[in-house]
């Protein structure tokens, strides 16, 4: 079913333009200048991004105070978080809106340890484009009256936590689409339209940023 699925995603990816080449940024605005990181990270079906804990927002942030970097994703609810699951919803989950479910992650140590199986790719990007992609995070998290972000479960690595998405998940805006718009709002020349499947995205990323690990088996589980 999985195998299946990335193929469809994968065929839809390349129609939509996924050998296009992107342009590198250029950040020569006053005030713009490069000093901050973002991160992509990607198990080679799912992708995350990944922020230090100084620039993730802060409601995020309170999940662990002594972390030193924050992965943060993006699906549909019910695949994502395995709750209520059925083999039927791999396929109606693509196609049919659902809700969402953003899984935010901790990490103490580095990138590197915490997820030794996947692709991370650094970028460069400003002070600007890291505020600009704090508010699209906070934006993408359903509150409660008093606004305070809806916890939707425990996440899959010890310390995280999944927040119901305020986002609908609905083909082809997909888990990699999502955290190709993100890198986006950071100011990188990142093709959102073209990233459906994982491998465009990866592929975009190690053209623009530093590859700083490629992934194994067994996947990572983000």
């Amino acid at each position: 079913m999985r195998s299946c699925l990335l193929l469809i995603l994968t065929i839809v990816s390349l129609f939509l333009g996924a050998c296009a080449h992107p342009r590198r940024a250029s950040f020569s605005a006053v005030g713009s200048i490069a000093t901050e990181r973002v991160w992509m990270v990607s198990n080679g079906w799912h992708t995350s991004i990944a922020l230090r804990a100084k620039d993730t927002p802060a409601e995020l942030r309170a999940l662990d105070e002594k972390a030193r970097f924050f992965v943060i994703g993006w699906g549909g609810r019910d695949v994502y978080m395995w709750r209520n699951f059925h083999a039927w919803q791999a396929v109606t989950s693509v196609f049919l809106p659902t809700a969402s479910a953003m899984h935010v992650i901790p990490v103490r140590s580095t990138l590197l340890l915490e997820c030794p199986h996947s692709d991370i790719v650094e970028f460069d990007t400003t002070r600007d484009g890291i505020a600009r992609l704090q508010e699209r995070l906070r934006g993408a998290v359903e509150r409660d009256a008093a606004g305070v972000p809806s916890v939707a479960g425990l996440g899959k690595f010890p310390l995280s936590r999944f927040f119901s998405g305020s986002e609908t998940y609905f083909f082809p805006k997909t888990c990699n689409t999502w955290a190709a718009g993100c890198l986006q709002t950071a100011g990188l020349p990142i093709r959102e339209t073209a990233a459906i499947a994982a491998d465009n995205l990866i592929w975009q990323s190690h053209h623009q940023g530093r590859t700083l690990a490629t992934r194994s088996d067994p996947p990572d589980a983000l």
